[in-house]
């Protein structure tokens, strides 16, 4: 018997929906499936309740609509203003791309993703999301730009088809079949197309044609002989075959009949077991399977054989003495018949197919002639009993019980999950509407993390100097649990920040309260950094060090917290308002003109041999790699000429080397 669904509140909901989003970082949907702090709940359900006001719910409310009204979440179920333009833009684009036109089972927009064909064709039909009714997706595309609309297509007559087929006939000597592909001379028919109005009746045809048809009486083209007839023999001869070859027997998707009896080329399963479903070819009407069932023994749903209760009972008292546990539905395959599943056998049971007895479960079953212990049977508990047994958990473990906490130990078969679900569904003596979590709050003082007590952004600052003066730091969200706090932790701190529970307004983190109230710098709020700041400091770090500050230099000490890392990460990124694209060495090449190494001038050979001659006449020698820093070039070596040579960057062609580039160049020219 069903029992009536439990109450919900939105306050309940929206606790489960905070619990969701500090566990995976987004909001509940109606498809997220179980509800981990009540496991017998589950969104799709709340979503329903909500809908229809259920369960003491107000109207005219969705889980999507709940946390966009409560926690301020955008609403994906609302879906923006549409026009006609807009959607012959996103078809242009379509067709541009693909050089096809989108129909409703294109899938997603491509310039827009948050949208698809299927929802804006439902829109143009229905008049939705301030829409003109226009019909459909295809007849909008077919006004607009004369895209071919199937669902509106035109008249055809046998005068026109047989124009065709002459032609064809002429072209190729054969008449055209229902396969022949394209209609030559026209812009999207297709013979296939053409067979199915004719057999169908559509597009001026009253149906039952065929081309084959029509081209035999105007044309007197031979039609394809009929199929043979067939025998009950000839194919349980077939199937044998089948079977000694593959090790399975055949079904109508067996592919190709490749028995010893004489069939037609190209006869398959599919088309004898059409035959025997429709009786026809000489068979009387039947199928496959149960032909196969009654002639060959093989198993077939609708030709099982009957179940018997001491059957059962054998089965289940074989795999309890192989595998310690009783059989349920969701164990396979029964050890003793291979045929059988436990699942088959349950719903048997269940269904009254193949069994003739008042209807039951495998469950009900066993408890009534097994003793297995069964939900509909489980005996009464007591709330003096279950905190007894908490007791016990508590003194053996250090830990109070929770639903995962397994077997209750000096029970008889009990858990703590069904404890649990026994104190919130009101069953097994209970009223119902609690839980093991609030049961152990109300009577041991148990921190309940379904039920947390208010915050205040006093209560944490009081935290935040004890952890500073403990430990020498601010607190962080890692920071683990705050001692003396009643079982809170920082992480859990943060949670209630920023998604607004427990007495708490929503956006905040513990990082803001941090730099509101105390001075600490806030990384995820940094304040606006300008071009000319910063190259006052790299100034100052040039007078200090003699050198250009690099990513690695460290902290820069004209602005405490700062550090030549994090600025150049704001440079490339374009982040704390500086423009994308940039970094550290380009914006000292362009303002102070330091040198680059990631983003040298381009060489040309004249410029390197002019070098090298000024380097010859200097110390009458050529140089090599080795050979150190080259005058008057804003930091050039000849180490760097010599790589760029090598590796063809800076514009040179790659695959050179310093002496060989000299010995072509040079060398010949000085005779040596």
């Amino acid at each position: 018997m069903a029992r009536n669904p439990t109450p919900l509140t939105i306050k309940q909901i929206l606790a489960w929906a905070d619990g969701y989003r500090k566990r995976t970082g987004k909001w509940p949907v109606k498809r997220s499936g179980p509800v981990r702090e009540a496991p017998h709940e589950n969104w799709v359900a709340i979503d329903s309740a909500l809908r229809h006001a259920r369960r003491g719910l107000p109207s005219g409310l969705s889980v999507a609509r709940l946390l966009a009204r409560d926690r301020k979440i955008r609403n994906i179920t609302s879906k923006p203003r549409l026009t006609i333009k807009q959607i012959l833009t996103w078809a242009d684009a379509h067709h541009e791309r693909t050089g096809k036109w989108p129909g409703r089972a294109t899938g997603p927009v491509h310039e827009a993703p948050d949208e698809n064909w299927s929802a804006l064709s439902q829109a143009l039909a229905h008049g939705g999301r301030r829409l003109p009714r226009s019909g459909s997706l295809a007849q909008l595309l077919a006004r607009h730009n004369r895209q071919r609309n199937q669902g509106a297509l035109p008249r055809l007559t046998l005068k026109q088809i047989l124009e065709w087929a002459d032609a064809v006939h002429q072209r190729s000597g054969q008449w055209p079949k229902r396969l022949s592909g394209k209609v030559h001379g026209t812009r999207d028919e297709t013979w296939l197309r053409i067979d199915q109005a004719m057999r169908v009746g559509y597009r001026g045809f009253a149906g039952g044609h065929s081309l084959a048809k029509l081209f035999a009486e105007r044309r007197g083209a031979r039609r394809s002989l009929k199929p043979p007839p067939l025998t009950v023999r000839q194919i349980l001869v077939s199937a044998d075959a089948h079977r000694r070859r593959t090790g399975k027997w055949p079904k109508p998707n067996s592919g190709e009949v490749c028995g010893p009896s004489r069939h037609p080329a190209g006869e398959k399963w599919a088309t004898i077991a059409n035959a025997l479903s429709k009786g026809n070819r000489g068979l009387d009407q039947t199928t496959l399977g149960l032909l196969l069932a009654g002639r060959r023994g093989v198993r077939h749903p609708r030709a099982l054989p009957r179940l018997k209760l001491k059957n059962v009972l054998a089965w289940a008292d074989d795999h309890r003495r192989r595998t310690g546990k009783w059989p349920t539905m969701e164990m396979g395959a029964v050890h003793g018949a291979p045929d059988e599943t436990w699942s088959r056998i349950d719903s048997a049971f269940k269904g009254g197919a193949r069994w003739h007895g008042a209807r039951t479960s495998l469950a009900h079953v066993l408890a009534t002639y097994r003793n297995k212990q069964h939900p509909d049977f489980l005996p009464r508990m007591t709330i003096k009993q279950v905190l007894a047994w908490a007791d016990n958990h508590h003194r053996r473990t250090g830990r109070w019980p929770t639903n995962k906490s397994g077997a209750v130990r000096g029970s008889a078969g009990e858990t703590w999950s069904k404890v649990h679900n026994a104190l919130f569904e009101g069953n097994r003596g209970f009223p119902g509407d609690s839980s093991l979590a609030r049961l152990l709050e109300q009577r041991r003082s148990v921190r309940n993390i379904q039920h947390l007590p208010r915050l205040t952004i006093k209560q944490i600052l009081k935290w935040v100097d004890l952890h500073r003066k403990r430990t020498g730091r601010w607190p962080k969200p890692d920071s683990g649990p705050i001692p003396r706090s009643g079982g809170e932790t920082w992480d859990g701190i943060q949670g209630a920040l920023f998604t607004g529970g427990r007495g708490l307004h929503s956006g905040n983190t513990l990082a803001k309260v941090l730099d509101r109230h105390r001075g600490v710098r806030n990384t995820g709020d940094l304040p606006a950094l300008r071009i000319q700041q910063i190259l006052r400091w790299a100034d100052s770090h040039h007078n200090h060090t003699g050198k250009w500050p690099t990513k690695s230099s460290g902290a820069v000490p004209q602005a405490p917290g700062e550090r030549w890392s994090a600025i150049n990460v704001s440079l490339f990124e374009g982040l704390r308002g500086l423009r994308r694209g940039s970094s550290l060495p380009r914006l000292l090449s362009k303002y102070r003109g330091v040198r680059n190494v990631h983003d040298l001038p381009k060489l040309s050979t004249k410029q390197i041999l002019k070098w090298a001659d000024a380097y010859y006449k200097l110390e009458k020698g050529w140089p090599t790699r080795a050979s150190g820093t080259i005058p008057r070039t804003g930091g050039e070596t000849w180490d760097t000429i010599n790589y760029a040579l090598k590796k063809g960057n800076r514009g040179m062609s790659g695959g050179w080397s310093l002496a060989r580039f000299l010995n072509r160049y040079r060398r010949p020219e000085r005779g040596l």
